[in-house]
């Protein structure tokens, strides 16, 4: 692109190519370098038709072919002065805005601090009158007091006196509580209905009849001897301790009848079919043998009620001693029952607890608390089952649950 150039500080006429690219303070630059001006880029100018170009058009955009420019010198003061006219607008736009702004602020802030005042004062008014209304009850309060100080004087030492009454007798209760609840009252349990009344009752009475009925036929035997063979025998029994009751009958599950030994004492039987009855007879040692062995096997009663009885508090026996006990079990119906005489060694003895520690002797042992008919059993080794008869055979029990106890 031609452009026709004039300069009227050096009084210059002349073309000049320009770059459509360029921008105006470009081609100021280039203009000064070619044509070796003295001045800067800065205090030049280019005017079109008398109209200044600004720095940062481009050429393309605001020139065209064969336009006619003029450079100018812009002198630094004018430059200067038209520099600050325009900051100063700016800063007048710039400052009124920020005026507007703040009386905005402010007007804000003075609204807030006012409602905060109303808020206050209201709250100083709302405590005035709380601090009047309370003067005014102590005020009264105390007139009320001045007249009334006797009465109330009185009326409080009663009331203190009477609290003072409750709390002992609150303390003697809660004595007398703790008391009972240490001693365990030994009351009797529940024995079930009529019916199962009835029942362990005919359960006792068949067990009796079968111990009492062994011990008869016993004695029944030895009635038949006489004073003589009774000196000759060596290990005879002593029945004098035997009482045989004949009122009783006999259950009829037993089906064996007593042995009874053949000796010339005894009475002969009517030999009602007329059979011949004769048998062989032996030898004198065999009929002692065999009297030794039914004797060997009967077992012998012991009656524990001539023992001594035992008691506890005031004459505790010592550990190691061999007791006879009468405890409260249950029956494998779950009714409860009074046990037959145990033999028992005592293995301790805590009477703040009131618990006893025991090891029954064989022949006697605690009802087992396994599992009820319809429990399936675990599959155990026999070590373990072992184990747990040992256990079973030492038992701890409470006192209350002790009927009765003799020392042997």
């Amino acid at each position: 692109m031609r452009v026709k150039l004039s300069i009227p500080s050096v009084k210059l006429l002349c073309w000049f190519v320009v770059h459509e690219i360029m921008t105006i303070y470009q081609l100021q630059k280039e203009i000064i370098k070619q044509l070796k001006l003295e001045m800067k880029p800065s205090q030049a100018a280019l005017y079109l038709d008398d109209y200044a170009l600004l720095p940062h058009h481009i050429a393309k955009e605001v020139l065209r072919e064969d336009d006619f420019l003029c450079l100018k010198t812009v002198s630094l003061q004018e430059y200067i002065l038209e520099k600050r006219k325009h900051d100063e607008e700016e800063e007048t736009y710039t400052s009124k805005r920020v005026k507007k702004d703040a009386k905005i602020k402010r007007e804000g802030r003075l609204r807030e601090e006012r409602r905060k005042i109303k808020k206050e004062q209201q709250k100083m008014k709302t405590l005035k009158r709380k601090i009047e209304k309370e003067k005014n009850e102590l005020l009264k309060s105390k007139e009320t007091k001045t007249r009334r100080v006797g009465k109330k004087d009185e009326e409080e030492k009663k009331k203190e006196e009477k609290k003072e009454e409750k709390k002992e007798e609150k303390k003697n209760k809660l004595g007398v509580n703790d008391a009972q609840n240490k001693i365990k009252k030994s009351s009797p349990p529940f024995q079930g209905l009529k019916r199962t009344k009835k029942r362990n009752q005919r359960r006792r009475m068949l067990k009796r009849s079968y111990r009492e009925g062994i011990f008869t036929a016993a004695a029944n035997v030895s009635d038949a001897y006489t004073n003589e063979d009774y000196q000759t025998q060596p290990n005879a029994c002593n029945t004098s301790t035997i009482e045989p009751n004949d009122s009783q009958v006999l259950p009829s599950s037993f089906s064996e009848e007593p042995p009874q030994l053949e000796d010339e004492n005894i009475a002969a039987e009517s030999n009602i079919y007329q059979q011949d009855t004769t048998y062989p007879r032996g030898n004198d040692e065999d009929t002692s043998i065999g009297f030794q062995t039914n004797e060997a096997n009967s077992p012998l009663v012991v009656n524990y009620d001539h023992y001594p009885s035992v008691d506890f508090q005031n004459n505790p026996p010592s550990i190691g001693d061999h007791l006879a006990i009468k405890t409260l079990e249950l029956t494998s119906l779950y009714t409860p029952e009074i046990s037959d005489w145990k033999k028992v060694i005592l293995k301790e003895l805590n009477l703040k607890e009131h618990f006893v520690v025991v090891e029954f002797l064989e022949g006697c042992s605690q009802p087992s608390k396994d599992g009820g008919k319809f429990e399936l059993k675990k599959k155990r080794k026999n070590s373990e089952e072992e184990e747990q008869r040992e256990e079973e055979s030492v038992v701890t029990i409470m006192l209350g649950d002790l009927f009765d106890v003799r020392k042997l």
